[in-house]
């Protein structure tokens, strides 16, 4: 999903959290905006260290790019290969927040956007039929990379 969209669906989502919940601290609904559009900053990591595009707009262009590339795929060959490798976009980064957010609770409401970037993610992806170019477990891809 494109950045302006997790921005946009993200003060959406914090305005009816804090409808739904008026308890909870204007800090608090910040952090899951937050999380909610700042997941993707593992997109420009991996472009930066792994394709060497350090510029921000060049790293998010190159995503543009690799989303084109396996939207094409899909249509063309009816598959498309697995895309750039994103930590926070998996189960264990989701765990592993979650297991701080019991010790810290800022930490819950960064989960809780992460969680909502994530389903934003999938929605677009089973909507688009592009699932299968996501790696959901980093552990997977550790064991691609050692065997």
């Amino acid at each position: 999903m494109l950045p302006r969209w997790h921005i946009l669906f993200g003060i959406v989502f914090c305005i009816i959290f804090k409808l739904i919940s008026p308890e909870t601290s204007y800090i608090s609904v910040f952090l899951i905006w937050f999380a909610s559009v700042f997941t993707d900053f593992d997109h420009y990591l991996y472009s930066a260290f792994v394709h060497k595009k350090w510029n921000p707009i060049e790293a998010l262009n190159h995503g543009y790019e690799r989303r084109d590339q396996i939207l094409e795929q899909k249509s063309d060959l009816g598959m498309c290969e697995k895309g750039d490798f994103h930590f926070f976009h998996t189960i264990e980064a989701h765990l592993l927040i979650g297991v701080i957010a019991l010790f810290f609770s800022p930490f819950y409401f960064i989960f809780i956007g992460m969680i909502f970037h994530s389903l934003l993610d999938l929605v677009w992806m089973v909507r688009h039929d592009v699932l299968d170019s996501r790696e959901f477990f980093a552990i997977r891809k550790l064991r691609t990379l050692i065997l």
